[in-house]
């Protein structure tokens, strides 16, 4: 246990849990309860990945909650990654690789994952479970789920039969569980060539409902975004909102509001574009 007693549920954490500062190819966590670490009750970030490094894997791990998965003990930010860091991988293609990424909520600077501004490209975000309980009995929110404000990062796999991230709870108002440009203490005048794929947001298929605020959001100056294959649902204000800015962003073949096999999944709003222009929207189900 790493911030916490061997309880596992009272914090002992100072600033930050685990650095790894210009180094490659290292592994943090092995699978969800067999070699994974509890990383939680630090000031600051639980994992920072800084300085170039690439090739880190974050995997099976407990971040931001207590030992049972059900109970928050929050970093400030469950995972960063930033000053030229690339290539890294949280979480991975099959269920146990996942990461539990809950309990960052107690103000808006809190988040479970951060690629700062000056993260270098190549980041994956793969098949995590954020911002709910471990048993997915409800909701553990982080304030915000995943802050994107760097350049082509990738939040879920290519490929659809890979265990996908859920991404709930980041249901204060104006928050995401994703978001794109999202100023949690530094942001930046321009963000392009993200790609957000085969997540469930808000909602999983078989129709359990975990809501966020906004499921995908996209402000300011955000360009050439792919945002596809998603399932989003069951969120307070939007599936997917665009707002002050963004232009040449793509949104196509998600199921918004309802599932592939037509569970309802409501949003209140779909999607909603506010003051961007030159946007796509191809192709989606959008109940």
């Amino acid at each position: 246990y790493i911030g916490s007693t061997a309880s596992g549920d009272i914090p002992v954490g100072n600033t930050n849990g685990i650095v790894i500062s210009a180094s490659d190819n290292n592994q943090i966590g092995f699978e969800m309860d067999n070699g994974g670490n509890l990383i939680s009750g630090y000031e600051e970030k639980g994992i920072s990945i800084p300085d170039s490094s690439s090739g880190t894997r974050v995997t099976g791990n407990q971040i931001g909650t207590q030992a049972d998965g059900l109970s928050a003990l929050p970093n400030r930010i469950g995972i960063e990654i930033v000053s030229g860091a690339h290539d890294n991988s949280i979480g991975g293609t099959g269920e146990a690789k996942g990461n539990l990424i809950s309990g960052q909520y107690l103000t808006a600077l809190h988040a479970g994952i951060v690629l700062r501004p000056d993260a270098g490209p190549g980041n994956q975000v793969l098949g995590n479970l954020i911002g709910v309980k471990k048993d997915l009995s409800g909701l553990l929110p982080n304030y915000y789920g995943i802050v994107v404000n760097a350049d082509n990062q990738v939040i879920g796999s290519a490929n659809p039969a890979d265990y996908q991230n859920l991404i709930g709870g980041s249901n204060f108002e104006n928050a995401a569980g994703i978001y794109v440009h999202g100023i949690v203490d530094q942001s930046n005048s321009s963000v392009e060539g993200n790609i957000i794929q085969n997540n469930r947001i808000g909602a999983m298929a078989t129709g359990e409902m975990f809501p966020n605020y906004i499921g995908i959001y996209l402000y300011e100056d955000v360009k050439s975004t792919q945002i596809k294959g998603n399932l989003v649902g069951g969120n307070a204000f939007a599936g997917i909102r665009l707002n002050q800015g963004p232009h040449n962003n793509t949104i196509s073949a998600n199921y918004v509001g309802i599932s592939a096999s037509n569970d309802v999944l409501p949003n209140y709003n779909g999607i909603v574009i506010k003051q961007s222009d030159t946007n796509f929207v191809r192709n989606n189900v959008v109940s």
